[in-house]
């Protein structure tokens, strides 16, 4: 399966910074087969996380407090629409984070959330913007219970895995070297009712 190889990507980011900050007493054993799991991403993910007290995991210059993002995804549920919701996330994440920004571009026809990171010299696998694009963009189709099959993710870092890899996760259209992280959907995509 193409979405295993991003779960021992994105682990592996989470391991390296843990290791960075000392904290390998907190990590959990490399499974016996030497394959990461999804439930292990996640107990890797909260184990780096609750250590550092950082929902950035050590991967910028700054601290974002853990409960920041649960409560980021709260604020978003509180919502009528997926406009108003993704609106909510980003004023949210305008006051809990320095290191992660979301801006949000209507244009006639399409929706477009940028993403902004610590940068490759804090976060070297740019896990903070592949995650959080993953987050978005899955976070958004299930408020509404629909996917969006025109999506478009864009990043404006290499890719380091196959194109499968990204397009099992993100889709079809998923681009690197571009000028902007960016997720773009219809624009009509916004008045979808939170479920």
């Amino acid at each position: 399966m193409q979405s295993d190889e991003l779960i021992q990507d994105f682990t592996e980011a989470l391991i390296e910074s843990g290791l960075r900050h000392g904290i390998e007493a907190d990590l959990p054993a490399r499974p016996a087969g030497g394959r990461w799991s999804g439930e292990a991403f996640i107990d890797v993910m909260q184990s780096v996380g609750r250590a550092l007290d950082d929902a950035h995991f050590g991967l910028g210059c700054t601290r974002c407090p853990l409960q920041a993002q649960q409560f980021g995804v709260e604020v978003m549920l509180l919502s009528n629409t997926l406009g108003d919701a993704l609106d909510r996330y980003r004023r949210f994440f305008q006051i809990a984070s320095s290191e992660l920004s979301i801006e949000i571009e209507r244009t006639a026809t399409h929706v477009h959330i940028d993403l902004r990171g610590p940068g490759p010299e804090f976060d070297p696998r740019q896990f903070l913007i592949e995650w959080n694009s993953v987050r978005i963009l899955g976070i958004s189709q299930w408020l509404v219970g629909a996917s969006f099959p025109t999506a478009e993710v864009t990043f404006m870092h290499k890719r380091r895995l196959p194109k499968a890899v990204y397009a099992s996760v993100l889709g079809d259209r998923v681009l690197f070297e571009q000028p902007s992280n960016r997720i773009s959907f219809p624009i009509h995509e916004l008045s979808r009712r939170v479920i």
